[in-house]
């Protein structure tokens, strides 16, 4: 799990350099459309039905478990849907305020910084219930595992992004 930013600057470098060559000849809100799908396409965007329970369970009324069978519920309630609406057209609209190489840096570094986060919180965080995430949970309650990911994700964070304040 400690190379995730690993994959994300593979992930990253793809979906950039279609952002990156498609900015020179399409509008930017196309651009963006083009490269959210292209998220979608090449991640599968895995995680987006996590944001959807997420909503479900901070909008429902009620004790922690009765937040937590919202959660679990196969049917997406109105508080996920619109989430992932919003969560979308707002990823859509920041992307295309940006072209070119900006554009490019962009993708690439939230990308890398994506799946940092989620070693980050694999590391530090306590998970609500024991499921199918606990062994990623466990392996990365080793420290030297998190200074790894920071070390693979501060390297291009600086080549990439500069460091400029």
């Amino acid at each position: 799990m400690h190379v995730f930013p690993i994959i994300g600057i593979g992930i990253g470098l793809l979906i950039a350099s279609i952002g990156f060559g498609l900015s020179f000849f399409l509008e930017p809100l196309i651009v963006a459309l083009l490269v959210v799908a292209s998220i979608a396409i090449i991640t599968g965007i895995h995680h987006t039905d996590g944001l959807a329970d997420f909503a479900d369970g901070l909008m429902t009324r009620g004790t922690k478990e009765k937040k937590r069978k919202a959660m679990k519920d196969l049917s997406t309630g109105s508080a996920g849907i619109v989430s992932v609406v919003l969560s979308i057209v707002g990823v859509i609209i920041a992307l295309s305020l940006t072209t070119g190489y900006e554009l490019f840096q962009a993708i690439l570094l939230s990308e890398i910084l994506a799946k940092f986060s989620m070693v980050l919180m694999a590391s530090i965080g306590k998970s609500a219930a024991v499921g199918s995430n606990s062994p990623f949970m466990q392996i990365m309650k080793d420290k030297r595992r998190l200074a790894a990911a920071g070390v693979i994700t501060i390297i291009p964070l600086v080549v990439i992004g500069g460091t400029t304040g």
